[in-house]
């Protein structure tokens, strides 16, 4: 849930920001040699503000395509909850930088514009806090990598 700041650069270009409020539900799964499977399910809230140039075509009628790309920062909220785990759970980091891409598709209608944009992030940082526990043995680097679909009306 979040909001946006559009700056309008000229015809085919804007600069915007979209801060918002993240939920999310990551599930690490562990591959043991001797065949066990272990499943760690990792909730956290993450305040995230993107700067992103937005491409846009021309506008056809009501609609037009456009594509965006950009850098992320994100910065976990729920950062004591998280380190509570205890010496069974995998210490990560509580900020994120990344890449982020994507395309949309504006709808123009008469009081307000639809824009479904589908994005994909890749994490430049390493998530992975070395611990003092044998969780995180074997792992040498840990980055996030999202898939999501906004649902944007303005």
């Amino acid at each position: 849930m979040g909001f946006t700041i559009n700056a309008f650069l000229n015809e085919h270009f804007d600069l915007r920001t979209t801060p918002s409020v993240s939920l999310y539900e990551r599930h690490v799964k562990f591959s043991y040699p001797n065949g066990t499977d272990r499943t760690e399910k990792r909730e956290s809230t993450w305040i995230e503000v993107p700067l992103l140039l937005k491409y846009k075509s021309l506008r056809r009628v009501n609609s037009r395509m456009y594509m965006v790309a950009g850098v992320t920062l994100g910065i976990e909220t729920n950062v004591k909850r998280a380190r509570s785990g205890g010496a069974g759970t995998l210490d990560t980091k509580s900020s994120d930088f990344s890449i982020d891409y994507g395309i949309g598709f504006e709808q123009f209608f008469e009081f307000f514009k639809f824009a479904p944009e589908l994005r994909f992030s890749h994490g430049m940082t390493n998530m992975l806090v070395p611990g003092k526990n044998s969780i995180g043995n074997g792992i040498s680097r840990m980055r996030t990598h999202t898939v999501t679909l906004y649902l944007n009306f303005e």
